[in-house]
């Protein structure tokens, strides 16, 4: 590698330790990580170390990679975040550093790519769809900006994607069929492109053909991952219910596609990430530059796929939109160039976006509170003195009770899930009205307000926590003696 790439990758490191330490709750200036989903992602790994089988013996609707992934995280480190911060923030400065190659393609100066990665860190870090810290989309946002600088390349000064480079999206397609496959749309729009490039304008199929099968060899062998896991624990069926039928059948919802739009549009109109948004595309069009046909098609395939199954109420689907601000990036940088003595003005704009996350970031509230003051650790607390050896968490995702509690769930229904599945809710039903585990865990909500009988359990305890701007109380029952 180049020293000046060597250079750049170092200050992206920089810049994303900065805003991941500041902005994300898995750092270590956070008490935990009290976000439902990396804790049910962490609880399903550290599950997988203790011998479980994945969707057979616990359920969880992402893709498998996923959880081997934080089988390896959890490998590292059981009884912290500390391993899942690290990976954060190796992704997201690869994710900057693509970025500054992306910049680098539209303004020679380097000084402005190093800037750039400082205007990308601060709108993504900060921004709602970044919610707690470590969602997929998230730790995907370098595969994305990679492809997008491999292609940007391709238009712009026609250098064809080596072998090397359709291998690597050949991986990073494989990696997001098999973590979420939702997130394929955006390789489903480089595909389309590609056959469109070398089929109807340039008519290589010589070159196409190879590009193909390196792209084919990265993604099967992503996909042997998988396909060994479950032969040999003999749970394809299982496989194939979860990850496919029920994601495909249950999960998604009735929401009309173009009802997506406004809602989208709605949530994100006062952030920095939707205005940098359209300045790309006015960028892109003003200036008339021949990949703003492709940019234009990748970013609509990628919206109508991603929502196409009506579930728009999770903010964070949403990030997989933001590797397109990097033109807007790109934008605002060439007017600054344009400026008199724009080092000073790019050195103050630097140290005032690194320095207000701490201010604006959603997550900062909770480096105030102890562990000790969090009812995760409370009611840790209370069951480890129980000397409790089984716990379910009732009705809706763990936000942390089995992390602190390191209790590895005895239920295949571990906590509620974002999916209408009958057989989740009389299982977990079951395991309360029969007395099987020695606490149990609601929030927001009691038994007897899901209807259940709790004749076997009393109420040991009640805790009240901020969580996303709202109060949420969590209840813990204990089983009756």
């Amino acid at each position: 590698m180049e020293k000046k790439n060597l250079n750049k990758l170092l200050f992206a490191f920089i810049t994303s330790f900065i805003f991941i330490t500041i902005c994300s709750k898995n750092s270590f200036l956070y008490p935990m990580n009290d976000w439902g989903d990396i804790n049910c992602f962490f609880t399903v790994g550290r599950s997988l170390l203790d011998g479980k089988v994945l969707y057979r013996d616990i359920y969880e609707q992402k893709g498998p990679l996923l959880y081997f992934i934080y089988a390896l995280l959890a490998a590292i480190s059981k009884t912290s975040f500390f391993s899942i911060y690290i990976l954060e923030v190796i992704t997201f400065a690869f994710f900057l550093f693509y970025g500054s190659k992306c910049i680098q393609l539209y303004i020679e100066d380097n000084m402005y790519s190093y800037f750039g990665m400082i205007i990308l860190a601060f709108i993504t870090a900060i921004s709602k769809p970044f919610v707690h810290g470590g969602s997929v989309e998230e730790m995907m946002l370098f595969m994305q900006m990679y492809s997008i600088y491999v292609f940007l390349k391709f238009i712009k000064k026609e250098e064809q994607p080596n072998k090397r480079e359709c291998f690597t999206i050949g991986v990073f397609c494989a990696c997001a069929f098999w973590i979420k496959y939702l997130a394929c749309s955006f390789y489903v729009g480089l595909v389309l492109y590609i056959l469109y490039a070398y089929c109807y304008k340039k008519k290589d199929y010589k070159t196409l053909i190879i590009s193909i099968i390196y792209f084919l060899f990265g993604f099967c062998l992503i996909t042997l991952i998988p396909i060994v896991y479950f032969v040999y624990t003999n749970a394809f069926v299982d496989l194939f219910t979860v990850y496919f039928y029920n994601n495909l059948f249950l999960y998604s919802s009735k929401i009309a596609l173009w009802t997506s739009i406004p809602y989208v549009i709605i949530k994100n109109i006062k952030s920095y990430f939707f205005v940098f948004l359209i300045l790309g595309f006015i960028y892109l069009y003003l200036y008339k530059w021949k990949e703003r046909y492709f940019i234009s098609f990748l970013f609509a395939l990628t919206f109508v796929l991603t929502y196409a199954s009506g579930k728009i109420h999770f903010i964070y689907y949403c990030l997989v939109l933001f590797p397109f601000s990097i033109f807007g990036v790109i934008y605002l940088l060439k007017i600054l160039s344009t400026m008199k003595k724009n080092k000073i003005v790019l050195v103050i704009l630097s140290l005032l976006l690194c320095i207000s996350p701490y201010f604006i970031s959603g997550n900062t509230y909770l480096m105030k509170y102890k562990k000790t003051e969090l009812p995760q650790y409370k009611f840790a607390k209370i069951m480890k003195d129980a000397d409790s050896k089984t716990m379910l968490y009732f009705g809706y995702l763990d936000n942390g009770f089995y992390y602190t509690s390191q209790l590895t769930p005895t239920c295949k229904y571990f906590c509620g899930l974002n999916i209408p599945l009958q057989d989740l809710k009389d299982t977990q039903t079951e395991y309360v009205e029969d007395g099987k585990v020695d606490f149990v865990i609601t929030d927001n909500k009691t038994l007897k307000d899901y209807e259940v009988k709790d004749t076997k359990y009393k109420l040991v305890s009640k805790e009240t926590f901020p969580f996303e701007g709202s109060e949420y109380t969590y209840y813990l029952y204990q089983l009756k003696k």
